[in-house]
């Protein structure tokens, strides 16, 4: 859980992982950063809009600094979405 990702991959990642592992699952849009900025490159992964157990879901690349996986569950715990470590849309 602790591992940072680099390549603003890790939201979309885990977001496709749980969309093929649970029912009523899917991805929806993915927003990428339109250039370069201070902690990632232009096309990295800054936000993904997915569904887990047919709730709406938001999953989000924070940064090398920022363990989405630990701080985000924190949030929501009641959410599907909190399995995932993403928030609840």
């Amino acid at each position: 859980m602790g591992q940072k990702r680099s390549g603003g991959a890790g939201a979309e990642e885990a977001a496709r992982f749980y969309a093929s592992v649970f029912p009523d699952s899917s991805v929806g849009a993915v927003l990428r950063a339109p250039g370069d900025f201070p902690s990632g490159k232009k096309g990295d992964v800054l936000t993904v809009e997915f569904t887990v157990m047919g709730i709406p879901c938001i999953g989000f690349n924070g940064g090398p600094a920022f363990d989405a996986m630990m701080e985000m569950g924190k949030i929501d715990n009641e959410s599907p979405c909190h399995v995932a470590g993403m928030v609840r849309a």
